[in-house]
């Protein structure tokens, strides 16, 4: 059975109150947001027609920055790739070039180092995924390069191993959730060898214990992960033209809903434990890749086929896909990374004369998100500066990367203000 309702935002709102929303922020103006609603069976439609709450986009500002380009060693970052926050705001950073976890307080000074590198206990490799933070104070780090996940207290003692059997699947996070139970994404392959791998999250109680392994949903003419036998391949394409191709992006909220879509129209689903779904969707016009963005990247393709590349990379497409990812916030809304125009990033150089080295690319995206709550409400977009990359976001505040002119990197705290209220340049 469908139904269909095109209604003002306040209406649609008011429908929508019965899906539950995370969000305590109910009361707000809804300002110019326009959407149409569909019930299909258990599935909730909700199709933003224009406009948004918010009305004009914002951008994040940048109020706290960590790090030095040359100075004491706990402040010079080589690759952050993660980030976890206390309820206070301290920051915990992994950088995988020490490789060291380090732990700052809300007003950026170096407290203390955790662990160290190695395979014995409360040391960890440099190969890791995402931080995560319990409710308890404790925090998770992924040790992907010692199959395990390692906890430890705020104090920054050992509290516990947990080995990980099958795999952590490295383009998603480990989750915890609001009871600390803590969700490990691995890869699931289905036998025989040559059928197509899936992908789930391994379910842990806060105490380690596996409860479950809950596999993300199937969607309706997903693209599938290679098999083992063609995994290799598949992933040297995936490295090269990966976001050029539809693909299937998950993500794992710390309220128990998954979000999860296949990007080659502007939808996802919104899917709870309890059964209920709600699919999101947004007027969208495709962004073309400019003329200047498409030469840089061709110049790459044929660099590949000149050096003998073993696998056809097709040609660059005409238009971009809607969106890249999700980015659960800690607060329940939804980040969706929205693919946009390229400019070109001054800082890269072009390789030395008389190598064979891959041509660079130059013509970046700024990063601009889409934020939704989880009933489908879209509240807007939000743009951060530029060479800036959001890694946490808790309602109006985003912790992150922000690399300088010398591709040195520095830990930001980010606050969302009106546009035109800090520089995005």
């Amino acid at each position: 059975m469908q139904t269909r309702t095109r209604v003002s935002a306040a209406l649609v709102s008011l429908v929508l109150l019965s899906i539950g929303a995370c969000s305590a922020d109910r009361g707000r103006d809804l300002g110019s947001w326009v959407a149409e609603s569909d019930t299909i069976g258990d599935t909730v439609v909700v199709r933003t027609i224009s406009g948004s709450v918010w009305g004009e986009p914002r951008e994040m500002v940048e109020e706290l920055a960590v790090g030095v380009l040359d100075g004491p060693e706990e402040l010079m970052f080589g690759s952050i790739v993660s980030l976890a926050v206390d309820e206070e705001g301290g920051i915990y950073a992994f950088d995988s070039q020490v490789p060291a976890l380090r732990y700052f307080d809300a007003d950026g000074d170096y407290i203390r180092t955790l662990g160290r590198e190695g395979g014995g206990p409360g040391e960890y490799s440099d190969f890791v995924g995402s931080l995560a933070m319990r409710r308890d104070g404790k925090i998770v780090l992924p040790d992907v390069g010692n199959s395990r996940l390692t906890l430890y207290e705020p104090d920054g003692r050992l509290a516990a191993h947990w080995p990980v059997r099958g795999g952590f699947f490295q383009r998603e996070d480990v989750v915890v959730d609001t009871a600390d139970h803590s969700y490990v994404p691995i890869l699931i392959e289905r036998m025989p060898s040559n059928e197509p791998m899936q992908i789930a999250y391994l379910h842990l109680d806060p105490e380690g214990i596996v409860v479950d392994t809950i596999r993300v949903p199937a969607l309706h003419d997903e693209p599938l992960l290679a098999s083992m036998e063609s995994a290799f391949a598949e992933q040297l394409v995936m490295t090269v033209r990966g976001f050029m191709d539809p693909s299937k992006q998950q993500a794992l909220s710390p309220f128990g809903y998954m979000i999860v879509g296949v990007n080659d129209d502007y939808s996802f689903e919104v899917r709870w434990p309890d059964g209920r779904t709600v699919r999101v969707e947004r007027a969208h016009e495709p962004v073309p890749y400019t003329s200047a963005e498409r030469a840089e990247w061709n110049a790459v393709f044929d660099w590949y086929r000149e050096t003998g590349y073993p696998v056809d990379l097709g040609a660059v497409p005409e238009r971009k896909l809607p969106y890249d990812s999700f980015l659960p916030d800690e607060s329940g809304r939804i980040w969706v990374r929205r693919h946009v125009e390229a400019r070109r990033d001054e800082t890269v150089e072009p390789p030395s004369e008389g190598t064979n080295q891959r041509p660079p690319i130059s013509w970046v995206e700024p990063e601009v998100y889409d934020v939704f709550e989880p009933d489908g409400t879209y509240l807007g977009e939000v743009r951060f500066p530029w060479r800036t990359s959001p890694l946490v976001v808790r309602g109006d505040t985003a912790w992150g990367v922000r690399r300088g002119e010398l591709d040195e990197q520095y830990i930001v705290r980010l606050a969302i203000a009106p546009a035109g209220s800090g520089a995005t340049d």
